[in-house]
């Protein structure tokens, strides 16, 4: 092996990025097993209320789920850089970070509960949305936690606590709807999961980590929230472009059944959405260290992620066009009628959402924070701008169009930016890729009006090329393996105890 391929295995294979992959291996697990807890209540909830309602639900959820990000303040993204470069401060930087985040969580619960009394006239929509203002406090505790866990690369509580609280969320549900709870009902449910994972795990952080307290410190609060506000500025407008088309479409073509089947559409999309963001949430205290150390690592992850997240993204929205259709209308009903399409074209906003996301990390990582958010801000403006003429125009099919333009707008930013900062290949990383996607999309879209055919012909010309401009190199192929063989050696490992102790709170190269 030459040294500059030597070299690059080396980046790919050692210890940090198997730290990366066990943070990652922990994160995505505990969201593979939200996604099937999702998928039966989705299926369950959408059935049984049918579209207008279940539109409804997820609308006023959409109001919480906006303003979540803002009471984070990128405080996650804050203790994923600071514990791994201070373990001896972590318990200042878990107490400081905790009290903040009470107070901004208090904060835009009350400011949630505020909008949905002074903008909402419906009255069931309004009660719902005075009871997500309180699961949007409860929740965020919760995700402080989570980041806590990732930060001393312990993700594995992650994946357990959120198994339970959400199956137990799941069970709750179905119960409340069988004995008649309505909206109401499930609402509560969903706010007190959230409140109970929030305090087992806050119990659980002071018990094996570190000491946790709420304590009130002028410089050292105003110190986070500078840090964390453009941080929080920018997880606003991301959020509003994911959660916010279904709020604009409610206020610009009421409450009805093409909301649900709308919300329908962007409920997968959010669910998916995030998985590149947990890959990106355990690399973080791995980035951070090689940044600080130059050793190139940060580079050679974001080329690699981007090329197989194109090549990826692309099979899963091609796939998704051919057989979505068929598959919603079979399982939630004929009611849902052109929901399946809907959602075909939301996945393949799975690929600049997933590139963002990556890009994005690195600049986290670098403490870099103006540019994610001019960018993010961006396609929030873009989105505005667009969608109200093009529901008019096209009905929810437009604001599908005109989410996918707002990602557009923020990737195409992003990229340029990347290409200056870390010396992002971009013919590589990105053109080559996205012609391969491309070539694949047009043989596809080609021969639409047979999918049995036209699928298997796409699929086969992404493949090719794949391996006609070797878009996977034998390094990243070599080091795709090591990643796997150390996902199946974890369970292993904790037997064995080569972990180390959750407890020391000690970071790993």
């Amino acid at each position: 092996m030459d040294p500059e391929a030597q070299e690059k295995s080396n980046h790919l294979t050692g210890p940090g990025i198997r730290s990366i992959a066990r943070n990652a291996f922990y994160l995505m697990g505990s969201h593979w097993v939200n996604i099937a807890i999702r998928l039966c209540y989705v299926v369950f909830l959408a059935r049984w209320l049918g579209p207008e309602l279940y539109g409804l639900f997820n609308y006023a959820m959409s109001w919480y789920m906006v303003m979540l990000p803002l009471a984070g303040l990128g405080l996650g993204i804050i203790m994923g850089r600071e514990i791994p470069r201070n373990p001896d401060r972590r318990s200042d930087v878990l107490s400081g970070t905790f009290s903040l985040r009470v107070i901004s969580s208090a904060f835009c619960a009350l400011l949630c509960a505020l909008s949905g009394l002074l903008l909402e006239e419906n009255p069931e929509a309004r009660r719902v949305l005075l009871v997500f203002s309180t699961a949007l406090m409860g929740r965020s505790m919760a995700y402080w936690a989570s980041s806590a866990f990732t930060a001393f690369e312990s993700s594995q509580y992650i994946l357990l606590f959120h198994s339970i609280f959400r199956f137990a969320e799941l069970l709750f549900s179905v119960t409340c709807i069988l004995l008649g709870g309505g909206l109401l009902g499930l609402s509560l449910i969903h706010s007190l999961s959230w409140w109970a994972e929030a305090m087992f795990s806050l119990l659980w952080i002071k018990r094996s980590f570190s000491p946790v307290a709420f304590r009130i410190r002028k410089k050292e609060l105003a110190n986070y929230f500078s840090r964390g506000l453009l941080l929080g500025i920018f997880a606003l407008s991301y959020a509003f472009v994911l959660q916010g088309p279904l709020i604009l479409y409610r206020y610009t073509a009421g409450l009805g059944p093409d909301l649900g089947k709308l919300a329908l559409a962007m409920q997968a999309l959010i669910l998916l959405a995030s998985l590149p963001g947990f890959l990106t949430a355990g690399a973080l205290p791995v980035l951070s260290r090689s940044i600080l150390r130059g050793d190139g690592k940060a580079r050679f992850f974001t080329e690699s992620t981007i090329r197989v997240t194109i090549i990826a993204g692309t099979a899963l929205g091609l796939t998704g066009l051919a057989v979505l259709p068929w598959f919603v209308e079979r399982i939630f009903g004929p009611s849902y009628g052109n929901a399946g399409s809907l959602l075909g074209w939301t996945l393949w906003f799975l690929v600049p959402v997933a590139v963002n996301t990556m890009i994005r990390g690195v600049f986290q990582a670098r403490g870099e924070y103006a540019v994610p958010t001019l960018f993010s801000l961006a396609g929030a403006s873009v989105l505005l701008l667009v969608i109200y003429p093009a529901i008019s125009l096209m009905g929810p099919a437009g604001v599908i169009g005109a989410l996918g333009l707002a990602l557009v707008v923020e990737t195409a930013g992003l990229v340029k930016a990347a290409r200056q900062a870390v010396q992002l290949d971009i013919r590589t990383t990105f053109l080559k890729p996205s012609l391969t996607a491309l070539a694949a999309a047009v043989v596809f879209f080609l021969g639409s009006g047979y999918p049995v055919a036209a699928l298997p012909a796409s699929m086969a010309v992404l493949i090719a090329g794949t391996v006609f401009l070797r878009l996977l190199s034998p390094e990243e192929i070599f080091a795709a393996r090591h990643v796997f063989r150390s996902f199946s050696s974890l369970s292993r490992e904790e037997e064995g105890g080569e972990t180390g102790q959750p407890s020391s709170g000690k970071s790993r190269s």
